[in-house]
């Protein structure tokens, strides 16, 4: 397991240099009395560099017992959340952020976590209602209403 890894990580560092380079060149990074809106991501990115790198470091040597990337139907969970994610960005201006964020709770729990249907719906009800108190009337978010008028 040790080959897709070192791939993971290399993916990693090449992705956070690539980053790192689009703060410094593209968006400004100011100094540290007075930082612009690339400094953050700037240094997001090198710790996303450095953690990987650190990765790459203790994967050094040989797999001790080589192992295919996906077992057999492994695949199909992060299939279904891929898929599922990109049905609610997708459906979240047309339908609003309600009735997309319950959708997409509950064919999660459904179909992805293939849970109890008690459960699911539990989760569904109570991640939708608790998501919406915390980004809309806590937070003071906005999301796009629904097609009902909520």
């Amino acid at each position: 397991m040790k080959k897709h890894d070192r791939i993971a990580a290399v993916l990693l560092i090449v992705l956070g240099l690539a980053a790192a380079y689009y703060a410094y060149a593209d968006l400004k990074l100011g100094t540290l009395r007075h930082p612009d809106s690339g400094f953050m991501p700037f240094l997001a990115s090198l710790v996303v560099v450095a953690t990987a790198a650190t990765w790459l470091w203790s994967l050094r040597g040989p797999d001790p017992e080589p192992r295919p990337f996906w077992e057999k139907g492994a695949w199909v969970k992060p299939l279904l959340a891929v898929t599922f994610l990109i049905i609610y960005a997708a459906t979240l201006e047309p339908l609003g952020y309600l009735p997309a964020t319950f959708i997409f709770l509950g064919l999660w729990q459904f179909l992805v976590e293939r849970v109890n249907w008690r459960r699911a719906a539990l989760v569904t009800v109570l991640g939708t209602a608790g998501m919406y108190l915390l980004f809309v009337q806590l937070l003071g978010v906005y999301v796009p209403e629904s097609i009902f008028g909520f």
